[in-house]
């Protein structure tokens, strides 16, 4: 294991405080941690599933059933994304946080700019 790997790995031990995530085992915080992981590896850095397999000495079809499962999860567990995106500014340097709130105001902006099209679209039609 590297040490961009072990960084990774230890920071999700920290913040959700378990151990041994590469380490076999079925009790729910350390599954967790290990879907955490391969979702950082993956969208992240970019890892290969055979590589994140690598990591945690597993095959790919468990990595790859982790990886969709903790995709799920980021979309109805509230918990478990702000984990990950605690991760995420932890191993960019608080970089991930600036570039949410620069979305959300481009997203805003975005909506305003629609709203006026709309507006002006609806006036020179009457």
């Amino acid at each position: 294991m590297n040490k961009q790997e072990q960084l990774v790995i230890e920071t999700i031990e920290t913040i959700l405080k378990v151990s041994h995530i590469t380490e076999k085992g079925r009790k729910r915080d350390v599954v967790d941690a290990r879907r955490l992981a391969y979702t950082v590896f993956r969208d992240i850095y970019s890892y290969t599933y055979q590589r994140i397999a690598r990591v945690f000495n597993n095959d790919h079809a468990t990595i790859i059933f982790g990886y969709k499962s903790a995709q799920d999860l980021l979309e109805v567990d509230k918990e478990f994304r702000h984990n990950y995106n605690r991760c995420l500014d932890l191993l960019s340097g608080g970089r991930a946080d600036r570039i949410r709130k620069e979305i959300m105001h481009l997203e805003k902006e975005l909506l305003t700019i629609e709203l006026r099209e709309k507006q002006q679209d609806s006036y020179n039609n009457n």
